[in-house]
């Protein structure tokens, strides 16, 4: 998801506009298995493949075609888990210059980048800071991607900043607002010098 607030305090997110970045683990695990399925293990993916294969305990593309063949049937959370668990093998192989992890990490940047564009435009500055939040988006990988893309943006000047919250303490204090349940502004301070 991506979430704004802008000066005026309006709050505005991209699933406002029915756009959904697929950029969280599951997509990034499943779709680096499914193009590995699909494509065969190409010149330089030969490291890639064996991860995969290893996570999922099997020894060839075959048994993977197989195991995967089944993933229909597996329970929704279940498969969710299990592809986000091994979304930064994909990650770290972009890094290595995996063509299949370059790809899927690339078009995932372009999501968010797009998603982070189309929220971006809503605001009245032409200076944007980004908080990027998530183990994925924010591995080294995909931050330069997207800090790179969003260099090319004409609209505005995005600038990508370190959050002040560490992901933990931010999913914390959005399940401590979502009960109602407000912090001085002494233990926020407290909360951010631990981030």
């Amino acid at each position: 998801m991506i979430f704004g607030k802008s000066a005026s305090g309006r709050s505005i997110r991209n699933f406002d506009f029915r756009h959904y970045a697929r950029a969280a683990g599951p997509w990034i695990g499943s779709n680096a298995t499914l193009l590995l399925l699909a494509r065969g293990i190409e010149r330089g993916d030969e490291d890639l493949a064996e991860s995969i294969w290893k996570y999922w305990g099997v020894d060839s593309m075959e048994s993977l075609r197989e195991l995967a063949s089944r993933f229909n049937g597996l329970a929704h959370e279940n498969h969710l888990r299990r592809h986000g668990d091994m979304a930064s093998l994909v990650t770290q192989a972009a890094g290595l210059g995996s063509p299949l992890a370059t790809k899927v990490c690339k078009d995932a940047a372009q999501q968010v980048v797009d998603g982070i564009r189309l929220v971006g435009r809503m605001f009245e500055h032409s200076d944007v800071s980004v908080a990027l939040i998530g183990s994925c988006v924010r591995s080294s990988y995909l931050r330069s991607e997207v800090e790179r893309l969003l260099l090319e943006a004409q609209e505005r000047r995005y600038r990508v900043v370190d959050p002040i919250y560490s992901p933990v303490v931010g999913a914390a204090l959005m399940a401590l607002a979502q009960e109602g349940i407000a912090l001085t502004p002494e233990a926020l301070q407290a909360l951010a010098e631990a981030s």
